[in-house]
């Protein structure tokens, strides 16, 4: 699941610079996102019910449990996400891969390897931008369509699925915006996430059959 790790003895080429654009970063938000989304969502649904039994086989009092439902889904993305994160930056994609370089970057620079220190402080600017827009989202998105929803009168049920898709969606997008506006080649002290193209094989040269020359 993790891939491979990239060895600190590998140095970018001169050539081996690309600029990310919308397209680059659309892949390695898909590859963020639905599984950050799919572990996370598992993880809640095991915590929900955990909760939901603690509360029917307990005395533990419901207001004592009821932050854990609200704030749950929100606190584990974010948790999971570390981890995520940490997957993206060591994988190969199709076209391209992702490198850490130093802050200066050019040819002959060394590939950082993505520690988890340097993990860290790209799930940071990840974490404090997405929640600052997802609040934004909140009020001017959300919530107005959450009153325009309720002038009809739909089903609870309708209305939760419908927020939540909303939501889903919102929240997609935001983190699609933070990482090609705020870590795609941008700089973290010391380094930067950088695109570069996959190692060229070395081509192989076909052996040569040798056979002995018999003497006459």
């Amino acid at each position: 699941m993790f891939g491979e790790t990239l060895t600190t003895s590998e140095q970018a080429g001169p050539d081996d610079y690309i600029q990310p654009n919308l397209g680059h970063a659309m892949r390695i938000w898909w590859a963020f996102y639905w599984r950050n989304a799919l572990i996370s969502g598992v993880l809640s649904i095991i915590l929900h019910y955990a909760v939901q039994l603690t509360y029917e086989s307990t005395n533990v009092h419901a207001r004592y449990l009821r932050p854990i439902n609200q704030l749950s889904d929100f606190v584990l993305s974010y948790i999971v996400a570390i981890f995520i994160i940490h997957f993206v930056l060591k994988k190969n994609f199709r076209q391209f891969r992702i490198a850490l370089l130093p802050g200066y970057g050019g040819p002959g620079a060394e590939i950082l390897q993505p520690t988890i220190g340097r993990t860290i402080r790209v799930w940071w600017t990840y974490v404090w931008r997405t929640i600052v827009l997802s609040i934004l989202g909140w009020v001017f998105v959300i919530y107005p369509l959450g009153i325009f929803v309720g002038l009809f009168k739909p089903s609870p049920a309708i209305t939760i699925v419908f927020l939540g898709a909303v939501g889903f969606v919102v929240g997609g997008a935001i983190a699609l915006f933070v990482i090609y506006s705020s870590i795609l080649d941008e700089d973290f002290g010391d380094f930067r996430v950088s695109l570069l193209p996959h190692k060229a094989k070395p081509a192989v040269t076909p052996a040569i059959e040798t056979r002995p020359v018999e003497l006459p």
